[in-house]
């Protein structure tokens, strides 16, 4: 990880297009998606139901850069698949990723939120632990603003947790960043950047997408 890339995820929120090893076990992953039914609009912790996921989880160096990001030592907290196609063609307006998957007594009186998800508990952390997480995003198809990429807000993340009223009053008068890329592109952002995504113009083209979130190791028992 180059000192320009970690410089511009602090200034900006987001970084990349990220150079990486991992052309292959990503080839993995789409090949094990292709030959199975779309699984929705989005799934958590996929790599219960696909094994190149699993897998692919297991390698080290993806821990490492997250490291790099936050300039701190991480752990996995979450994994999300994204398919956007023609059955599942949505918007998601402008928003911020407030919680994170948690055991029950990391939970105290400072956190927020609480709920449960596929049979996971998440809750909304204080501020200082949301300041030190990362999301690590890989297109598993090329995905472009007619296909529904993310659509970013540089430097949105730094006005802390915006209330609801106030996210289109601070994006009305502000240009996006879409994060564009073909298969395998790797781009790292902010959670708390402010993001959407649009429907695709190309319903018939999947727009799949595997999001890792890595949270600083001050949660010891982070990963439920």
């Amino acid at each position: 990880m180059d000192t320009k890339s970690c410089n511009d995820f602090w200034a900006q929120g987001f970084c990349g297009p990220i150079e990486h090893p991992w052309q292959s076990e990503l080839e993995a992953i789409r090949s094990e998606m292709d030959a199975c039914p779309s699984q929705g609009a989005g799934l958590r912790f996929p790599e219960t139901k696909f094994a190149s996921i699993a897998s692919f989880l297991d390698n080290p160096d993806l821990c490492h850069l997250a490291d790099q990001l936050l300039g701190t030592t991480t752990l996995l907290a979450r994994t999300l698949l994204f398919d956007k196609n023609q059955n599942t063609n949505w918007h998601v307006p402008w928003h911020q990723d407030l919680q994170i998957a948690v055991k029950p007594k990391e939970i105290s009186q400072d956190w927020s939120a609480a709920s449960l998800k596929q049979g996971r508990n998440h809750a909304q952390p204080p501020l200082n632990i949301q300041t030190q997480r990362v999301h690590l995003r890989f297109h598993l198809d090329p995905a472009g603003p007619q296909e529904g990429c993310l659509q970013v807000l540089p430097g949105s993340h730094k006005q802390g947790v915006f209330s609801s009223p106030r996210i289109p009053e601070f994006a009305n008068d502000r240009s996006p960043t879409f994060l564009s890329g073909a298969f395998a592109t790797l781009w790292a952002f902010h959670p708390l950047l402010l993001h959407r995504s649009s429907r695709s113009k190309q319903p018939n083209h999947k727009r799949r997408v595997l999001q890792l979130e890595f949270v600083t190791r001050q949660l010891k028992s982070q990963q439920p």
